[in-house]
């Protein structure tokens, strides 16, 4: 359980964004909230290879949405939001 300062405990569930494939590939799809993203027309995951290269590929892609590369991939979904500043 995950315990808040004042809250009550509470279980959150996590969905896993890698799966393996029936030879044994790893797979990682892109999630945008509960959608998964379509890097390319039918292809809902990034073939990864080996379980151990998913860290270096996470950080390939967290390096591409820092640099705004999927910001026309969500436009063309419909799935962008605007970003609320902090008041201070």
């Amino acid at each position: 359980m995950i315990g808040l300062a004042g809250c009550w405990n509470y279980l959150k569930r996590i969905k896993r964004w890698w799966f393996q494939d029936a030879v044994g590939n790893c797979l990682l799809a892109i999630r945008y909230g509960n959608r998964v993203l379509e890097l390319e027309k039918g292809k809902g995951a990034i073939i990864v290879g080996k379980p151990d290269q998913l860290i270096p590929t996470i950080d390939k892609i967290i390096a591409a949405v820092n640099a705004g590369e999927l910001d026309a991939l969500l436009s063309e979904m419909g799935l962008t939001r605007p970003i609320r500043k902090v008041q201070k």
